[in-house]
């Protein structure tokens, strides 16, 4: 709705001050306001013209901009002897005495004639309790935009703070915390790579877990993952460890058939194989799992940004030197060495019965996990 009504006014806005639109504006001598109307005409319709150049080519060279500046400007006649023409004019005395009349004039006529049709227009919509709509009182803008304004600067006041305390929270979540070593890579990632799936499993079945237990079928999905970590580390004889730490990467259907999707980032997460009470409460578990989830959703939102920007633009990979990257690749990599992927979805796909989302392993990432229920099994 917000966008509609812009795009109105800013047609209306076009409309009634384009030169292109309406030559007679310029048939006699305009003012610093409307000036400064065709100005941001003039600005507006050059940087849609640039982004549409932009997305032709790779780059745009300082000639073309200036090119496009000018043929703009050309289109309005907006030069610099227009500006000082208005100038001229808006700091006339005798213009300036005839405005002070004009405007005088028109707001006696105004209070004296509109004033009391307004305010009964205004008495209306108050007692409407919002059963009829009077969209150009005051009081209907106020019911519509004044929420809508106080979410906005709350939203802008939350980002803010996001990315003032950025830094801060991702040195402290991918360095300093949860300082021990990583235990479950135990031979060098080089050589040969092991594929295996397991059997599958009813996702009505991991539902209704769910929803008995009172969480979400990605923490259910999660408890999982952790009892075959435990058997993994028995079978292995290898002693095991507090907690594994892994990345973890929801991947809907729509994002593998689909171009053009939204790019989603990635949760670092501390997965518990031991519990203070019993070792081998998968409830406890469970529950230490939702406080984790829980804690990563609300201190992480940094992390979670930076690595969708990196999905969908190559953020950091354009900012950051290779070697560098590959320095913080591997560190991160040797910490958190379990990536996990949830893919889900029901998006029906013509001629496709069955596939598998696979994600590489990088650096030093030892095991890569995937946990597929778009195809109503696990």
């Amino acid at each position: 709705m917000l966008i509609e009504s812009f795009s109105n006014y800013w047609n209306d806005f076009l409309y009634n001050n384009d030169p292109t639109e309406r030559p007679e504006i310029l048939k006699k001598r305009i003012g610093l306001f409307q000036c400064s109307k065709i100005a941001v005409i003039v600005l507006v319709c050059t940087m849609k013209e640039l982004a549409r150049q932009c997305r032709k080519s790779e780059g745009l060279k300082l000639l073309e901009v200036l090119s496009i500046v000018r043929r703009e400007s050309g289109k309005r006649n907006f030069h610099p002897r227009m500006v000082l023409d208005s100038a001229a004019k808006t700091f006339n005395p005798v213009d300036i005495f005839y405005m002070f009349v004009a405007w005088s004039w028109y707001i006696t006529i105004t209070s004296l004639l509109k004033t009391p049709v307004l305010l009964l227009r205004e008495l209306r919509a108050l007692n409407s309790q919002r059963k009829h709509c009077y969209p150009e009182t005051l009081t209907y803008t106020l019911w519509c935009y004044l929420p809508l304004t106080f979410q906005a600067i709350r939203e802008a006041v939350s980002i803010s703070w996001i990315a003032v305390t950025a830094p801060k929270v991702v040195l402290e979540e991918l360095f300093l915390k949860h300082p021990q070593s990583n235990r479950l890579q135990t031979i060098s990632p080089c050589g040969r790579k092991v594929v295996a799936w397991s059997e599958e499993v009813d996702v009505e079945f991991v539902r209704k877990i769910a929803n008995v237990a009172g969480v979400t079928e990605a923490e259910i999905l999660l408890t999982a993952t952790v009892d075959a970590l435990r058997e993994y580390f028995r079978h292995s004889t290898t002693s095991i460890p507090n907690d594994v730490f892994a990345t973890v990467k929801f991947v809907s259907q729509r994002e593998i058939f689909l171009r053009n999707h939204e790019a989603r980032g990635i949760l670092c997460l501390a997965l518990p194989t031991r519990t203070p009470l019993f070792n081998d409460d998968l409830i406890e578990i469970l529950q230490i799992i939702q406080r984790n989830v829980q804690d990563a959703r609300s201190r992480q939102s940094a992390i979670y940004a930076i690595t969708a920007a990196e999905t969908s633009h190559g953020l950091i990979s354009s900012c950051v030197p290779s070697i560098l990257l590959k320095l913080l690749l591997n560190q991160l990599s040797r910490k958190y060495s379990l990536c996990l992927t949830h893919v889900d979805g029901d998006l029906p796909v013509e001629g496709v019965d069955t596939a598998v989302y696979w994600r590489p392993p990088q650096g030093n990432c030892s095991t890569h996990r995937l946990l597929d229920t778009s195809l109503r099994s696990l």
